[in-house]
């Protein structure tokens, strides 16, 4: 049997509305100085982020989802949202 790729299921919001909604393999997020990459099965979190992008790579590779100004994430065991501000 064929085994799938770990996912997470990842919503990003802003004040517009939907930005993101969907899965994918790796979330990179901008936190302090550095990024978060937040992966299937990570530990349960709820950070600030900071000035910087939103990537996500998915089967088609890794793209940016937008720049941001600042925002909050949630990330639990296959899922990952955030409310951003650009």
């Amino acid at each position: 049997m064929a085994r799938e790729k770990a996912s997470i299921n990842v919503k990003i919001l802003n004040k517009d509305g939907s930005v993101y909604n969907g899965k994918c393999q790796v979330l990179f997020v901008p936190y302090k100085k550095e990024e978060i990459a937040i992966l299937p099965l990570h530990t349960p979190i709820i950070a600030l982020l900071s000035n910087g992008k939103i990537r996500i790579k998915d089967d088609s590779g890794t793209r940016t989802v937008m720049k941001i100004t600042s925002g909050i994430i949630y990330v639990g065991e296959d899922e990952g949202s955030g409310l951003v501000d650009v």
